[in-house]
C-alpha cells in the first residue's frame, strides 16, 4: 500500500463541517488554458475560468456563461457573442472583448506550444498565426467593449460548442501561468499550489459574476474552499478516501470491485469518451490496414471488458460514444470481432515477424498498466506475438505521443458536447501533429467531416458524421475498446448536491456541491 502524502492528517480530514471540499486527482500538467491537455488540469481550470459558453453537467446542453448570448450566422461562417459586462478577472479588472482577441490568438501562436490549437483551425487567419507570420487572428474581432465577432474560413454550424472549451477562456495581459498561477474569471481563484505541487487550494472569488446558466445559482455559492490533493497512483487515492482524507476520488482497476461495497457513495457514470489502442500509421507494419486488422482480431474485447470492468464496461462497437448520438444506435459500425485463426493467417501472408517483440505503450499511475498487460497476454496467446508493455510517466507519455513508434493505449474524452469532438480531433488531417496521434489522413473522411460541419440541417449533419465514422472504422487507425465508464467515490459529509456530482464527460462537478450549514470559523 502506498503511503499517504505528508500533508494529510487530523487537520485535513473531511466530515468536519469546515466548508472545504477535498478532491483527489492526478498531477496537472499545466494550468494554462491554451495548453492544458490533461483531465486533471482541465478539472481545476473549470473552476478558475468561465468559458463564453458552458454545458449542463447532466445533459451537455449549451448555456450562456461569460457571454450573455450568441448568434451563429445562417451560413455557418461566423458567430457573434454579447459578453457579460459583470465578468471580472480575479485581480478585479473587468474582462472585455479584447481579452478574447488576445487569448485566442495566443493559443494558436507556435511559441505557445498548444497541442489543442486545432480547435480554432477554422478561424480566419489561423494558418498565418500558426506559422508565425502573424500575431493576431484576423477572424477574431472586438466590435465593441463587450461584443466579439469570430469569422470562419469554412462553415461550422456547431461552432458555439467549441467556445465551451477551456482554451477559449479570456486571459489577462502579461504572462499566463507564471509559477503555476492563472488569473481567471471563474468562481474560484487559486491561492496555493500549482503544477508540481501536492496540493492546490482554491477559494471562492467574491467578484464572480454568477451568471453561468449551466449551473444552479449561476455557478456561484459552492463550497467556500476546494482543495485538490495530488496522488501519484490511484491506490493511494482510494486509501485516502477510505481514511476520510478526501471527499471525492476516481477509482479504477483492481480497486473498483472493492469500491462497490461503499453503497451510495459509489457513483458509476457512462460518459462521452473512448478508450482505444492506437497505431502509428507511419511505421511498418502498422501502415498496413491488414496488419492492424489482424491485431484487432487477436484481442477479445468482450473478455477484456469482463476481466477489468466486472460487468460495468461495454465493448465499443463504434468510435463515437452513444451518449453524443443521443443514445444507443443500431447502425453504428461493428467491431472487427475476435478470430485468432484468421489473424494468424493474415500476419503470415503479410510476412510479419511475430518473433520480434511488439511494444504496447501506456502511461503510469492511472490503472492502465493492469489492462494493457491483459491485452499483451491475449496477443501472446492468440497470435503468438510476444507483446511487451512499456510504461512511461505521464509527462513522458504525452511527449512520446507526439511521435509514437508502436501500438499505444489512449483515452479520448470529448472536449465539448458534439459528435464532432470525437471525430475531428482524432481523425481529420487538420489534427495531424496534434491529437491525431497516429497521423491518420483520408481525403474522403476529411470531406465528410467538412460537409457535416457545413450542414445547417441537423439530420443531414448527423448523416455525414455517421458516414465519416464508418469510413474511419473501415480504415482501423485505432481499435475501439470501450466507451467511458467512470467510477467515483463521493462522500457528502457536510455537503448537499444540487445536481450530478460527475458530469457526462466523467469529470467531477464541484459547483454542484453546497454546504449543508453555513460555515463559521472557529473561535480563537
Amino acid at each position: 500500500m502506498s503511503a499517504r502524502p505528508r500533508w494529510t492528517g487530523a487537520g485535513a480530514r473531511r466530515g468536519s463541517g469546515d466548508g472545504i471540499l477535498r478532491i483527489g486527482i492526478g498531477a496537472p500538467e499545466t494550468l494554462d488554458p491554451a495548453t492544458c491537455f490533461d483531465h486533471d488540469g482541465a478539472l481545476v481550470l473549470g473552476l478558475l475560468a468561465d468559458p463564453l459558453v458552458d454545458h449542463e453537467p447532466a445533459t451537455g446542453r449549451l448555456r450562456p456563461a461569460a457571454a450573455e448570448r450568441w448568434r451563429v450566422d445562417p451560413d455557418g461562417l461566423g458567430i457573434s457573442f454579447d459578453l457579460r459586462p459583470a465578468v471580472r478577472f480575479h485581480d478585479g479588472r473587468a474582462s472585455t472583448a479584447e481579452d478574447y482577441v488576445r487569448a485566442l490568438s495566443r493559443a494558436v501562436r507556435p511559441e505557445t506550444g498548444s497541442r489543442i490549437a486545432h480547435h480554432l483551425s477554422l478561424v480566419d487567419g489561423f494558418d498565418e498565426v500558426r506559422a508565425g507570420r502573424a500575431d493576431i487572428l484576423r477572424g477574431v474581432e472586438a466590435t465593441g467593449s463587450h461584443r466579439l465577432r469570430i469569422s470562419l474560413t469554412r462553415p461550422f454550424h456547431e461552432i458555439a460548442a467549441v467556445f465551451s472549451h477551456r482554451m477559449t477562456t479570456a486571459v489577462p495581459s502579461g504572462p499566463v501561468g507564471a509559477e503555476g498561477a492563472f488569473v481567471g474569471t471563474g468562481p474560484y481563484r487559486l491561492v496555493e499550489g500549482g503544477p508540481g505541487a501536492e496540493r492546490l487550494v482554491l477559494e471562492r472569488f467574491t467578484g464572480y459574476h454568477g451568471g453561468n446558466r449551466a449551473y444552479p445559482r449561476g455557478g456561484a455559492g459552492g463550497p467556500r474552499r476546494i482543495e485538490f490533493l495530488v496522488f501519484s497512483d490511484q491506490g493511494a487515492a482510494y486509501e485516502a478516501w477510505k481514511g476520510r482524507d478526501v471527499d471525492l476520488v476516481e477509482v479504477a482497476g483492481p480497486h473498483s470491485v472493492d469500491a462497490r461495497r461503499h453503497g451510495g457513495a459509489y457513483r458509476l457514470t457512462r460518459c462521452a469518451s473512448l478508450t482505444y489502442l492506437g497505431f502509428p500509421l507511419q511505421r511498418p507494419p502498422f501502415d498496413d490496414v491488414e496488419v492492424r486488422t489482424a491485431i484487432a482480431l487477436g484481442v477479445d474485447r468482450h473478455l477484456l471488458c469482463r476481466r477489468i470492468g466486472q460487468g460495468e464496461l461495454v465493448p465499443a462497437e463504434g468510435i463515437v460514444a452513444p451518449l453524443l448520438w443521443g443514445g444507443p444506435t443500431v447502425d453504428n459500425p461493428v467491431g472487427p470481432g475476435f478470430d485468432p485463426r484468421r489473424a494468424r493467417r493474415i500476419l503470415a501472408e503479410r510476412g510479419v515477424r511475430t518473433d520480434r517483440p511488439l511494444p504496447l505503450v501506456c502511461d503510469a499511475g492511472r490503472g492502465n498498466e493492469h489492462w494493457v498487460r491483459l491485452v499483451a497476454a491475449q496477443l501472446r496467446e492468440n497470435l503468438g506475438w510476444e507483446a511487451e508493455v512499456r510504461v512511461l510517466e505521464r509527462s513522458a507519455y504525452l511527449n512520446w505521443l507526439a511521435q509514437p513508434d508502436s501500438v499505444f493505449r489512449a483515452t479520448w474524452v470529448s472536449d465539448y458536447p458534439s459528435v464532432d469532438t470525437m471525430l475531428y480531433p482524432l481523425f481529420h488531417s487538420d489534427s495531424v501533429g496534434g491529437t491525431n496521434y497516429g497521423r491518420y489522413r483520408s481525403p474522403a473522411v476529411d470531406t465528410l467531416m467538412d460537409e457535416a460541419r457545413a450542414a445547417a440541417d441537423l439530420p443531414t449533419r448527423m448523416a455525414r458524421y455517421r458516414a465519416a465514422e464508418a469510413a474511419v472504422h473501415a480504415d482501423l487507425p485505432v481499435l475501439p475498446l470501450w466507451h467511458g465508464t467512470m467510477r467515483h467515490l463521493v462522500a457528502l459529509d457536510g455537503f448537499a448536491l444540487e445536481g450530478v456530482p460527475v458530469d457526462l464527460f466523467g469529470a467531477p462537478s464541484p459547483r454542484m456541491f453546497r454546504e449543508r450549514t453555513p460555515w463559521t470559523p472557529p473561535q480563537r
